[in-house]
């Protein structure tokens, strides 16, 4: 499987299927939430074809928002690295930043 970087989130989904498929993996654990490949075209639906695939229930914080990745990420765009690493559970924010 190639680097993640800004060019493997451009693929195809056709082209991640495959390259998933590489790996052998025997299931697969996605958020509700889940999209991949060039556009956002792929989904948890589109991976059970595939594979086995479960969906873990959304994880919400002490004022009930969901926890996401896409979050995280907007939080760390915005200098709001406290409350980023609130959501991650984890002090290492600190020692990267």
């Amino acid at each position: 499987m190639g680097k993640f970087n800004e060019a493997f989130t451009r693929q195809e989904v056709p082209i991640f299927i495959e390259e998933v498929k590489r790996l052998h993996p025997i299931e697969i654990w996605e958020g509700p939430n889940f999209m991949f490949g060039k556009d956002r075209k792929g989904n948890n639906d589109v991976l059970r074809r595939y594979f086995r695939v479960e969906v873990l229930p959304p994880l919400k914080c002490i004022d009930n928002k969901m926890i996401s990745s896409s979050r995280i990420r907007q939080l760390l765009d915005e200098g709001r690295y406290s409350q980023a690493q609130d959501l991650l559970g984890w002090d290492t924010l600190r020692i990267i930043l």
